[in-house]
């Protein structure tokens, strides 16, 4: 007997050795990547929100973002709204540039092309869909500042993280006692957890045999951006929209192969088209600027770009959108 469980000991410690070597360089990597020593801490003094719950508590928060912008332009905090005029970009996770520093974030890059007349704010928030941005345009437009105009970035999340968000927390209530643990704790079982749900369920068999799913929420996306045009044309304020480009690649891995992620994407582009001829809104498909260049050099998975992503991407949003060029045209 003593025999057998020396035998279970020394097999299940090169295991937990594994175990906890992945999960220091899981939370390492996460703390490089976002910038913020606060991963090292994952499970105890530090526990990421819930997205269901970050979203209710990110939903009203566009004096944060004027903040953020006056901060970053180096404007004192306590200088009057009213000196200037707004554009805001709203859209999930590639707007908000989770992997990017504050300087390398498009719509900081795109203040800086536009020039300091006009002040750029960034709505964009990580998982954020487009159920969410209707109330934030309208807490933003309760705000009282001189809107100009708004550019919505999106599309991804709505096809992609939308309904594996209900998926993902549904999987959790239905788990034992010690799984939730585990993942209250542990970052790598976290991430493992939730990144083998979203690529199960965003596999291309997944599209045929879940059709009307994948209708359901291209109704659903087109209804919530048509509602924003609305709020925001009632207000004069012009629209610009854009499909978030998709690198529908193999980056390398079997997680990282997103090739069958354009059958579901395609239709995203075509509403934001039609809504775009519907309404007189802006519309700029970037898609062909970067389907031909070295997409890892731009992008760190199928939709996150890199500094040099984003700097390309505000630098073609300057160029292409006769919306900005009108606002240039008018202050000069």
């Amino acid at each position: 007997m003593l025999n057998k469980s020396k035998y279970v000991l020394f097999s299940i410690i090169p295991l937990l050795v594994l175990f906890l070597s992945l999960e220091v360089a899981q939370r390492i990597r996460y703390s490089v990547r976002y910038n913020d020593y606060k991963w090292l801490l994952y499970g105890y003094r530090f526990q990421v929100q819930p997205v269901d719950k970050g979203i209710k508590i990110e939903k009203l928060s566009s004096k944060l973002a004027i903040e953020e912008a006056f901060s970053l332009l180096s404007i004192p905090p306590n200088t009057k709204t009213d000196r200037y005029k707004f554009i805001f970009c709203i859209g999930g996770s590639s707007t908000a540039g989770v992997f990017n520093d504050k300087y390398h974030k498009y719509p900081y890059l795109l203040n800086r092309l536009i020039g300091p007349d006009y002040i750029v704010i960034n709505l964009g928030s990580s998982s954020r869909i487009s159920d969410d941005y209707p109330d934030i345009i309208r807490e933003l437009l309760l705000s009282k500042i001189s809107l100009e105009l708004g550019i919505f970035y999106c599309g991804y999340n709505d096809m992609f993280i939308k309904d594996v968000n209900k998926i993902y927390a549904t999987f959790c209530n239905q788990l034992l006692n010690t799984h939730h643990i585990m993942l209250r704790y542990s970052l790598l079982i976290s991430t493992l957890t939730e990144k083998y749900i979203i690529y199960s369920k965003n596999q291309a068999k997944t599209y045929k045999s879940d059709l009307k799913r994948y209708e359901r929420l291209e109704k659903e996306f087109y209804k919530n951006i048509e509602e924003c045009v609305n709020l925001l044309n009632a207000h004069k304020i012009k629209v610009v929209l854009i499909p978030e480009i998709l690198m529908a690649k193999n980056f390398g891995t079997i997680t990282t192969n997103y090739e069958n992620y354009a059958e579901k994407y395609i239709n995203i582009p075509n509403m934001l088209k039609e809504i775009s001829a519907k309404y007189n809104c802006d519309f700029i498909n970037l898609q062909d600027s970067f389907n031909n260049t070295d997409f890892k050099r731009y992008f760190f998975d199928t939709v996150h770009l890199t500094d040099e992503g984003n700097k390309t991407l505000s630098k073609l949003i300057f160029q292409n959108s006769r919306y900005i060029k009108e606002l240039i045209n008018n202050k000069e």
